[in-house]
């Protein structure tokens, strides 16, 4: 359950884990940097559009 929630919390989550398929949702985060084995990083940023309308919660 914790990896899903840091997943949710980065805006994307592995549909199949062994399909690398990602889906893309609302990030929780204002931005998030993810550091890859080969030392490249991936930075995730919001537009500033968190509003609670334009967010998905079950």
């Amino acid at each position: 359950m914790s990896t899903w929630y840091v997943f949710a919390s980065l805006g994307f989550y592995p549909v199949n884990p062994v399909s690398n398929e990602y889906m893309i949702s609302s990030l929780l985060l204002k931005n998030a940097v993810i550091t890859l084995k080969n030392g490249k990083k991936v930075g995730i940023k919001t537009n500033g559009n968190r509003k609670k309308e334009n967010t998905f919660n079950p």
